[in-house]
């Protein structure tokens, strides 16, 4: 359903625990810590080589 609405272009803020579901739907992922953003960008900068130790952090502890 996520896929569908914005192939309709429908803008969304989605809030995904499973770090493939966020990779598989966001065209941009935003990392926040402690209320404030760490690092934005698209799913594989992010996921597959963050700039920031705190995200890359939690990417490896949380299996992307």
């Amino acid at each position: 359903m996520i896929r569908e609405l914005a192939q309709a272009g429908l803008t969304m803020v989605v809030v995904p625990h499973d770090l493939q579901l966020a990779g598989r739907i966001s065209d941009n992922i935003v990392f926040m810590d402690k209320g404030g953003i760490v690092e934005s960008g698209p799913p594989d900068q992010i996921l597959c080589n963050p700039a920031e130790s705190r995200t890359a952090q939690f990417v490896s502890s949380n299996g992307a």
